[in-house]
Formats: structure tokens, C-alpha cells, sequence
């Protein structure tokens, strides 16, 4: 019959929490560095997006696009399933409403 305090038992029970610490750590360290990579990577196609539609609207102002010309335009490059997309102008005038 074993002893319950025992060296053999402490030493499974210490060594056990050890190894349940250790993957909990490893498991929070991966998901960590996997949210920042995820987080950049989201920054970036933002940061791509942004630079896009600011040069579409320049357009617009470069050549007289009409709004719905504006809209037509953006409207390829803001796809977006399931979101709705609203561009609103210095007046508060909505230029495109994109489901």
C-alpha cells in the first residue's frame, strides 16, 4: 500500500504541476505572439485600404467626379460582405452607402 506522503508522491505531484505550468505558460506565450502577428497584419491591410481611398477621393476632386461616379468607383475597392460603408463629405452629405 502506498503512503500518502510519500517522496514518490511529492515528487508526481510536484513534477505533474510542473508540467500543467509549463504548457499553460507555452499556450499563453504562443496565443500572445500569434495576436500581435494577427494585430500587424490587420494594421497593414488597414494602412493599404486607407491610402487607396485617399487616392480614389483626389481623384474625384481632380476630374469632377460626380458622386454617384465617386460611389460607383469606391465601391469595388470598399467590398466589404456583411458591412455597411458610409463616406460622408465636409457638408455631411453621404456620398456612398455600401452594403
Amino acid at each position: 500500500m502506498l503512503k500518502k506522503n510519500s517522496i514518490f508522491s511529492r515528487l508526481f505531484i510536484s513534477y505533474s504541476l510542473i508540467i500543467v505550468l509549463s504548457f499553460l505558460l507555452f499556450i499563453a506565450v504562443f496565443f500572445y505572439l500569434f495576436h500581435l502577428n494577427l494585430y500587424e497584419e490587420y494594421e497593414e491591410i488597414y494602412q493599404h485600404q486607407y491610402v487607396q481611398v485617399e487616392k480614389q477621393l483626389s481623384n474625384q476632386k481632380e476630374f469632377n467626379w460626380s458622386h454617384s461616379e465617386t460611389a460607383e468607383i469606391l465601391s469595388y475597392s470598399l467590398y466589404q460582405p456583411g458591412y455597411h460603408i458610409y463616406l460622408v463629405d465636409e457638408r455631411g452629405d453621404k456620398s456612398l452607402d455600401r452594403t
